[in-house]
């Protein structure tokens, strides 16, 4: 390679060998990852003596190798910093922090860039360690409903604090004297229980090794109610503040009851798979932050994982949960101290943020999770990206119940994922009233669901049943039933070359009449995994696909639709239509599950060549 620009290469030389002078590992690539130069420090930390042109890819992770690449790749364009695994000296894997430093502009190097690797392999298990153990300390102390007190000798200061999940409720931070008094004043402790007070008090001066004092007090009521709790407390020494006096209050009884529960904690509170809060514990702390906070909004976000169903198609169902993993790890990395999260099911996770008062910091956070989460999958899929898709809900803005709040935050989850997917909604009253009020009429039936889905499969096995003895009835009362009790504003038939309609019932569609988009080769790009349906809400999930297609059906009156071909893959002679006019139509699986297989019925008969034979399209008017 010819360099016209001497000055630019001994400059980025110079940046990379100044790491000399200290114990910085540098490092520059040229194509490929391959090594143009590097400092001694870096050679060392590989074993090796001399770098230059060394192929770097055989020291980074196998894992990682392509990321790596990426990474690099990217990091021409932007300013970057990530972590990977590197083998060092001794032939291990090693987290090393990789960051680009500097950028010479060259007309004829490749590569310009400068990168430093930090080893923070002590600090990744040091600061995952510590935030495990910080992490369950809070949540064991907020399912006990304890409190905690700390007394400083020296500043004579008592402070007593709860945690509610993440978050640290402080109660009291005063003078032990003063606080005494206020306890008395404010009938917190009864006059008769002063003796036993300032037993306590005595306990925290003379720094007993272990006490414990039983007292009726009402300072886990806040003055409310009176009930026995017993002070149970120890020396501690720290560094900053010398030996201090830190204990637990509890209710007399819960003793015993808070240890178990908090041996059992793990077990009780964490989805096995995803390793972020169960259903159940997510569900609960949403609903007792919504019902005490006074001064703080309480955001709730559902996120839903765009694709999950091609992965499994495509990769199996155990990649897919590898997939679902690594999302609950990074959104547990990326929501740090400022929310909780929890596996709702599937591929649904719920956040609940707490004190995020300003919007912006609020979109700034739901954008790096978008933004992470796609990163983490970057390198995974050569022609499917993995993205999620947000919609939240904000208290007390949007409402004041955790179920009218949840119920919004998924009607905007459904906005996201109508518009295109990998994006956020907020509700918004003024644009989002109508959707919203239409997925409450759903949420009424949520109750009867399993019952509905029951009776749908009751159906199917019935039709599948009258479809030997007498297909003609069947089909026919089939297509009343999916009319009637899916909300269907017309159903029709489309065979033969041209594609034309054989068969229609319900509301007239008079420009729907030949569908010869089904020839088009975009089609078969619409079919979900090769199966013999394709099914939207909007035309919006066919544009991202198939933008001929789209524009070509948005002269007909159709909202939502579920479109069954008869036939083979290879060979498809038909076409089963099911059509919703109502905006913002959406469907239920179980509607989906019911009209594919009515179409399978007629499909197998179309391959058999007996479908004209059996069925009388003249004769199916209902």
């Amino acid at each position: 390679m010819v360099n016209n620009d001497n000055n630019n290469m001994e400059n980025h030389i110079e940046v990379i060998l100044n790491g000399q002078l200290s114990e910085r590992r540098m490092v520059s690539f040229l194509e490929e990852c391959k090594i143009f130069v590097s400092n001694k420090a870096f050679a060392a930390y590989l074993g090796q003596e001399d770098m230059g042109d060394k192929d770097f890819l055989q020291y980074v992770h196998p894992q990682e190798a392509e990321q790596f690449k990426h990474f690099i790749k990217k990091a021409l364009e932007n300013e970057a910093e990530a972590v990977f695994k590197i083998m060092n000296a001794e032939g291990e894997y090693k987290s090393n922090l990789v960051r680009k430093v500097s950028k010479k502009k060259s007309d004829d190097w490749i590569i310009n860039s400068s990168f430093e690797f930090i080893d923070i392999e002590d600090s990744v298990a040091l600061y995952d360690k510590t935030l495990e153990s910080i992490d369950k300390l809070r949540v064991a102390l907020s399912l006990t409903n304890e409190y905690v007190y700390i007394y400083n000798k020296v500043t004579n200061i008592i402070t007593i604090y709860k945690y509610d999940q993440y978050q640290r409720i402080e109660l009291f931070n005063m003078d032990v004297d003063e606080w005494k008094m206020f306890l008395l004043e404010k009938n917190y402790v009864l006059s008769d229980e002063k003796a036993m007070l300032d037993s306590l008090i005595l306990g925290f001066k003379m720094y007993l090794q272990r006490f414990s004092v039983k007292l009726n007090t009402s300072i886990r009521t806040d003055g409310e109610t009176m009930e026995p709790v017993k002070f149970l407390g120890s020396i501690y020494n720290t560094i900053e503040e010398g030996r201090i006096v830190i204990g637990r209050i509890v209710l007399d009884e819960e003793i015993s009851h808070a240890n178990t529960i908090m041996n059992l904690m793990d077990e009780l509170q964490t989805d096995s798979l995803t390793g972020v809060y169960n259903k159940k514990t997510i569900t609960e702390y949403a609903k007792k932050r919504i019902a005490e906070e006074k001064e703080n909004r309480v955001i709730i976000a559902i996120l839903d994982v765009d694709h999950c169903k091609s992965v499994n198609d495509t990769f199996g169902h155990m990649y897919g949960d590898t997939v679902l993993a690594r999302v609950g790890r990074k959104l547990k990395e990326v929501v740090g101290e400022q929310g909780v999260v929890g596996r709702m099911g599937g591929d649904e996770f719920m956040i609940i943020f707490t004190g995020l008062n300003d919007e912006q910091l609020l979109r700034g956070m739901l954008r790096a999770i978008r933004t992470q989460i796609k990163w983490e999958f970057a390198e995974d899929f050569e022609s499917l990206s993995v993205t999620c898709s947000i919609g939240a809900s904000i208290f007390p803005t949007n409402g004041t119940e955790y179920e009218d709040l949840f119920r919004k935050a998924d009607c905007c989850l459904y906005i996201a994922k109508e518009k295109g997917r990998d994006r956020y909604v907020f509700f918004r009253d003024e644009l989002h009233r109508t959707s919203y009020e239409s997925t409450v009429n759903k949420n009424e039936l949520s109750a009867f669901k399993n019952t509905r889905e029951v009776r749908e499969l009751q159906y199917v096995t019935k039709f599948m049943t009258g479809a030997v003895t007498n297909p003609q009835l069947a089909l026919k009362d089939a297509f009343v039933h999916i009319f009637n009790a899916f909300g269907v504003d017309n159903i029709s038939i489309f065979y033969g070359e041209q594609m034309e309609k054989i068969y229609s019932y319900g509301q007239d569609l008079p420009a729907f009449n030949k569908i010869s988009y089904i020839r088009h080769p975009e089609f078969k790009n619409l079919l979900v995994s090769e199966e013999n349906y394709i099914e939207f809400g909007f035309l919006r999930k066919v544009e991202e696909r198939a933008p001929e297609i789209a524009k070509y059906m948005e002269g007909f009156d159709i909202c939502a639709s579920i479109q069954c071909f008869l036939g083979t893959f290879e060979n498809i002679n038909g076409m089963v239509t099911f059509n919703k006019s109502t905006s913002e139509a959406q469907w239920a699986n179980y509607e989906i599950n019911c009209a594919v297989i009515v179409s399978s019925f007629l499909s197998r008969m179309s391959v058999e060549g007996t479908l004209f034979k059996i069925i009388d399209f003249s004769k199916l008017e209902i």
